[in-house]
């Protein structure tokens, strides 16, 4: 059984940190959003490519934990992430899913974008290994 994604109040500090929502995470697709203000940006005043990579990590993660059951976790293994446009400033939005999943990996697609311009394109994967449950 798919366990229940965590609530915002239940974020991780580092998400909380920069502003990340999860409005969409079921059946190995999520959607992550955030609201990009100054200090997310880099010196040329664009979204630091940290702030882009860490928005496709986050949702990549939530898509595949969708996925997981009750006693499994997930870690990231690898991201490629292309950038293609600079942002400014709105919200970034970043779609991802699952585009294959065995016992341990996954593999995932993500697209980042602003004001409905594409703007980086990722790939991932994730170590998938389960917990002991008492």
């Amino acid at each position: 059984m798919p366990k229940e994604f965590p609530k915002p109040k239940d974020y991780s500090p580092f998400t909380k940190l920069l502003g990340l929502s999860y409005p969409v995470h079921k059946d190995g697709t999520a959607q992550a959003t955030m609201e990009l203000d100054e200090r997310l940006l880099n010196n040329y005043e664009t979204a630091h490519g940290g702030v882009i990579y860490s928005l496709a990590d986050v949702a990549m993660g939530a898509a595949i934990w969708s996925t997981l059951d009750e006693d499994e976790i997930c870690m990231t293994v690898e991201v490629k992430i292309t950038y293609l446009k600079p942002a400014i400033s709105g919200t970034l939005v970043c779609d991802a899913r699952v585009v294959n999943k065995t016992k341990r990996i996954g593999t995932l697609k993500a697209e980042v974008t602003n004001d409905g311009q594409v703007i980086a394109k990722t790939t991932g994967k994730f170590h998938i290994s389960r917990i002991k449950v008492d």
